[in-house]
């Protein structure tokens, strides 16, 4: 198979003219090795899924093209999988564009081959004609994939499928349940960059399930996981800085015009550069992730606020405030139809820790409009109980009207303060002072909220914050921003966008009432102090 994938020609960049297997760098050797060569005592191939993720420049769509075409010949040359089907899932036409243009371009070039196959560019399909053998490159969407029964499916990008796919968890499902008539032929690969922003749907499972292969916590000889990207949780102090550590996620570097790579060293520097010299405070998220690999949730000191960078390392504390809590504020970021309505309490604990919980509501047709990516990620939210999705806005209003009833039930003779941006869902603070009978302290939202900001660094870098951990408020503290400069004056908070484009903001509803929860918590918390004692 080495041999067969290596005979692919080049058509394009440095080595346009070339076979493949004239520049196959040490990694592509030994993947191909490993995919087709790792047997049983039967000879079978005992890989069945394969899952690589590597950095932007390393020739993805090029391994991906030369996979397909060399997998087809086996076939050929086995004289196996007759008439079958090769899929190539890209998230966008571009993207089907370029793949499908390495194979047609290869093939067409080829002495040995263009008079073996029959291409239809507008559809990206390619066939060889004797064995009746398809290569079809598709735009991934649910109805693209019901019926197809292939042999062996490549997933391009699938960070990016995970987000411009409604269904990308289904378009798997429904590939993997027609590849189960392959049999033993059968053959699943993910090729794919780490995202820009954060790691969401089908593209954060697989990258879970492949790390905990990786890492022989989960035992599975039929997959096999390719993770160029810094071992960051294993060495907390790695410069990446360093250009020394960039071979992390990008294996195909080359240091000298002799060397053979898909991308030279002295270029990555200048992008590195540009990065940390610029203002687009984007720019060095973009470099770690498209190019080293690096997650978003795994950033450190890019940008990043320091109680971001530590939320994930934070002790726990209960999902409600307990009995014995002195004083509780409890914060309210309305949203909007489509958007999470964010409920967050804030108390001290007995060690003097700064405890949060988050409960956040949604209306059911706000849960349907959400894409595939974040309804998987509202999904694990209802599973852990932060999430709740609610008929109708007049239902979501009953349940936080007695959630706050109950609270001041609970707390006796405590304190518990109410408030929050008063703003959002119109009508939400009126009803909830007729409802409830108690008071809406607001609290002004945008700059003013910058010292709650400050305040929140100070007790990160003390350990003097907990959190119940959630996975819903975890994204929101990693898709929060905070810009200065802006165009509109000063500093603001932000979204984070869902990819390099920036559409499709991600929430950040829950970060903002916990923002808000902290701020209502020290204006308030003063108050609450017997005087009379402390004079005593």
């Amino acid at each position: 198979m080495v041999a067969v994938v290596g005979q692919f020609l080049l058509t394009q960049g440095e080595y346009a003219g070339r076979r493949l297997c004239e520049v196959m760098l040490p990694w592509q050797d030994a993947l191909v090795r490993f995919l087709f060569g790792f047997t049983d005592t039967t000879g079978r191939r005992r890989i069945r899924r394969a899952f690589l993720k590597i950095g932007k420049g390393t020739s993805k769509s090029t391994l991906a093209a030369a996979l397909a075409l060399a997998f087809l010949m086996d076939c050929v040359d086995r004289g196996v999988g007759f008439r079958g089907l090769i899929v190539i899932m890209s998230p966008s036409v571009a993207t089907s564009n370029i793949v499908f243009g390495h194979i047609e371009q290869a093939i067409l070039n080829d002495p040995h081959l263009r008079h073996a196959f029959r291409s239809k560019s507008i559809q990206r399909t390619i066939v060889h004609v004797a064995s009746g053998i398809e290569i079809v490159v598709k735009v991934a969407s649910l109805e693209q994939s019901v019926g197809l029964r292939p042999l062996l499916v490549i997933y391009d990008e699938l960070h990016l499928m995970a987000l411009e796919c409604r269904q990308a968890g289904q378009v798997m499902d429904q590939l993997r349940r027609g590849q189960a008539n392959a049999g033993d032929e059968a053959l699943e690969i993910t090729i794919t960059t780490a995202p820009p922003a954060t790691a969401s749907g089908v593209y954060s499972s697989a990258l879970s399930y492949a790390r905990k292969v990786r890492d022989g916590d989960i035992q599975d000889d039929t997959f096999l996981p390719i993770l160029f990207e810094p071992p960051l949780t294993q060495f907390p102090d790695l410069d990446l800085g360093d250009p020394e550590a960039w071979f992390w996620g990008m294996p195909s570097l080359k240091r000298s015009v002799d060397e053979v790579g898909t991308l030279h060293a002295a270029e990555l520097l200048r992008e590195y550069d540009e990065a940390m010299r610029g203002d687009e405070p984007q720019a060095m998220g973009l470099f770690l992730s498209q190019r080293l690999g690096v997650e978003p949730a795994e950033r450190r000191g890019v940008g990043a606020l320091l109680f971001q960078e530590r939320w994930g390392s934070m002790p726990g504390c209960p999902s409600w405030p307990p009995p014995e809590a002195d004083f509780v504020a409890c914060s309210y970021d309305p949203g909007g139809v489509d958007d999470p309505f964010a409920v967050a309490w804030c108390w001290k604990d007995g060690q003097g820790r700064y405890c949060f919980a988050v409960h956040q509501h949604l209306v059911r047709v706000g849960y349907e409009r959400a894409g595939s990516a974040l309804r998987m990620l509202y999904d694990e939210a209802i599973g852990a109980g932060e999430l709740t999705v609610h008929a109708t806005t007049e239902a979501l209003f009953g349940a936080l009207f007695v959630e706050a009833r109950a609270l001041e039930l609970q707390s006796g003779r405590h304190s518990v303060v109410f408030g929050g941006d008063v703003h959002g869902v119109a009508g939400f603070v009126p009803q909830f002072r007729q409802g409830t009978s108690f008071d809406y302290e607001p609290v002004k939202q945008g700059w003013p909220l910058l010292a709650a900001v400050h305040y929140l660094e100070g007790l990160a870098a003390d350990g003097r914050v907990a959190h119940a951990a959630t996975p819903l408020l975890a994204a929101n503290v990693a898709n929060l921003v905070l810009e200065e400069g802006s165009a509109i004056g000063g500093r603001h908070f932000a979204k984070r966008g869902t990819d390099s484009t920036g559409t499709g903001p991600l929430k950040i509803d829950g970060a903002m009432a916990v923002l808000s929860a902290l701020s209502l918590h020290e204006v308030n918390a003063y108050n609450q102090v017997d005087v009379s004692a402390l004079i005593g």
